[in-house]
């Protein structure tokens, strides 16, 4: 990983676990998925009232999905999805950063995605080969 991306990674991470409450302590934690140790990263909205009636938010449900990006490699997220507490048809509010990452309920990043188009069509790599280069260079895995 780049130390540009590892560093803005590490910075979204902090701001991501101070929004949630985590002590210091959580913050280090890591989940162990098939085997693997993963960084695990609770992404919740910054909105704290409904945007419709001014009321107070709570938390409708929680998503957790594996996802990779070139930037942060392959990590486990959790989107905290939070509703009005006063009327449950108005919008539910979700994590912009999490949104400006990964499009809504997918694995890969749009820089991960964008990354693998050229190297099929500019660079006329294999998918074999693109994979191959990812995990060497990028620690990123994937089909």
């Amino acid at each position: 990983m780049k130390k540009k991306g590892l560093y803005g990674f590490l910075k979204l991470f902090h701001e991501q676990a101070q929004v949630a409450g985590w002590p210091v302590v959580e913050i280090t934690r890591a989940t162990i998925k098939n085997g693997y140790h993963l960084p695990h990263v609770d992404f919740v909205t910054k909105v704290r009232q409904c945007r419709c009636c001014g009321s107070a938010l709570h938390v409708q449900k929680s998503k957790k999905r594996i996802v990779s990006t070139m930037e942060t490699g392959t990590i486990q997220v959790r989107e905290i999805r939070k509703v009005c507490s006063a009327d449950s048809f108005h919008p539910v509010e979700t994590s912009g950063i999490l949104a400006q990452m990964v499009p809504a309920g997918q694995r890969y990043g749009y820089d991960l995605i964008v990354a693998v188009g050229m190297a099929r069509y500019l660079r006329n790599m294999q998918r074999q080969e693109i994979r191959a280069e990812l995990l060497r260079e990028k620690n990123v895995s994937g089909n």
